[in-house]
């Protein structure tokens, strides 16, 4: 009588893990739309590739802002000039005396075959505007 017993609730508790095991599974899988959908997006982008992105524009501004004589100055590829970020107080030759909404800027740093005697080229862009605000002055 005892070991029927025991054959009984060995069997009833195998069917109930078994039950709820198949019902978790089967509620996991179903309507789990966030799961779904979480893979449909476009990853997002890499921080690097805006900011190259970006210096390539910005480098484009500084470029177009030179002379021709300033242009024939520049060593190397204009379109590896440095691009760095700055602040207001780092300009030298202020095109304006109101200052930028924007805590940052970007400096652009041209070298030239006159480095040793004027120093390089630097231009400073507000990054919302996209427009020059200033400039490292030159000896």
């Amino acid at each position: 009588m005892m070991d029927n017993w025991r054959k009984r609730i060995i069997k009833g508790g195998f069917l109930l893990v078994l039950l709820l095991t198949m019902g978790t599974a089967l509620m996991g899988c179903s309507g789990n739309t966030n799961a779904k959908n979480y893979f449909k997006h476009e990853p997002l982008p890499d921080a690097e590739a805006i900011f190259l992105e970006t210096s390539a524009a910005v480098r484009e501004i500084a470029w177009n802002e030179l002379s021709k004589e300033d242009k024939e100055s520049v060593t190397g590829d204009w379109k590896n000039a440095q691009v760095a970020l700055a602040k207001w107080e780092d300009v030298t030759m202020k095109k304006t005396t109101e200052k930028p909404d924007t805590e940052a800027l970007y400096k652009v740093t041209f070298l030239t075959d006159r480095d040793a005697q004027l120093g390089p080229i630097g231009i400073y862009i507000d990054p919302v505007t996209k427009k020059i605000v200033g400039y490292d002055g030159r000896q």
